[in-house]
C-alpha cells in the first residue's frame, strides 16, 4: 500500500500492479523496436556513400534527438497512462499519476468509461483496461489500469 494525502484514517492507496506490468513491459517493447530503428539509421548513414551524410555530425545529433524524441513520445503513450496507486475517499476519487502528479475527481457524476479491456498474455498476467474517467467538473483522465481497479462500486 501507498500512503498519500488525505488526512487522518484515510483508506492508504492501492497500487496499480496489472497497469504498471503492462505498462512498463509495453514501454520496453517500445524502446527495444524504436532502439532497432534507431541503429539501422545510423548503420546506413555511416555506410552512405555521399561523404556528406557520413561525416556529418549533424546527421547523427538530428537522428539521436528524433530517436529521443520518440522515446519520451512512447513513455507518455505507454508507461504514463498507468498511474502508480489510486485511492477513494467518501467525496473523490484520488488517482497518484506516474510521475507523482496527484489527481482529484469529484465522485458524484464520476464516469468511469471502458475504451479498451486487454487479456492477460506477454504483456501482462493480469487483464487490464484502458480507462477513461471523467467527473462532473470536467475533469478528464486517461488511465491504463488492471481490470476492475477504478470501479466506482467497489474500493481499491
Amino acid at each position: 500500500m501507498i500512503v498519500g494525502s488525505g488526512g487522518a484514517g484515510a483508506t492508504p492507496f492501492a497500487p496499480n500492479r496489472g497497469g504498471a506490468q503492462r505498462g512498463v513491459r509495453l514501454f520496453l517493447l517500445f524502446v527495444v523496436v524504436a532502439l532497432a530503428v534507431y541503429v539501422t539509421f545510423v548503420g546506413l548513414a555511416a555506410s552512405s556513400p555521399t561523404s556528406g551524410v557520413k561525416d556529418n555530425p549533424a546527421v547523427y545529433v538530428v537522428l539521436t534527438m528524433v530517436a529521443a524524441l520518440i522515446a519520451l513520445v512512447g513513455f507518455f503513450i505507454t508507461l504514463g497512462r498507468a498511474p502508480r496507486a489510486a485511492a477513494w475517499r467518501s467525496e473523490h476519487l484520488l488517482v497518484r499519476e506516474r510521475l507523482g502528479k496527484l489527481r482529484r475527481f469529484r465522485r458524484a457524476g464520476l464516469q468511469v468509461s471502458v475504451v479498451y479491456r486487454y487479456t492477460p498474455g506477454f504483456l501482462s498476467t493480469d487483464p487490464t483496461e484502458l480507462v477513461t474517467v471523467t467527473d462532473a467538473d470536467g475533469r478528464r483522465g486517461n488511465y491504463l489500469v488492471g481490470r476492475g481497479f477504478l470501479d466506482p462500486n467497489a474500493d481499491v
